[in-house]
């Protein structure tokens, strides 16, 4: 278990020191309009869980598993395939 959580909090400061280089390299965007700002914020959402994902198959957390077997019984449960 230790080491699960060792994992993903290394996993979680790669995606969020990724993130903060991102916003960096934007600069200031204060000034620009509310469409691109939400844009840049639901764009980094994607992004940061896009990135969390593989970092933490990278690093092989076991949770993973169990979240993808969850993620198949809602699929199943709502009518997906």
């Amino acid at each position: 278990m230790t080491r699960s959580l060792v994992r993903i909090f290394v996993a979680s400061l790669a995606t969020a020191g990724l993130l903060a280089l991102a916003l960096a390299a934007l600069g200031d965007i204060t000034a620009r309009g509310v469409l691109l700002r939400a844009g840049v914020v639901a764009g980094g959402g994607v992004l940061s869980m896009g990135v969390l994902l593989l970092f933490l198959r990278l690093l092989k957390v076991e949770e993973l598993a169990m979240l993808a077997e969850l993620g198949r019984s809602l699929r199943g449960r709502l009518g997906g395939r």
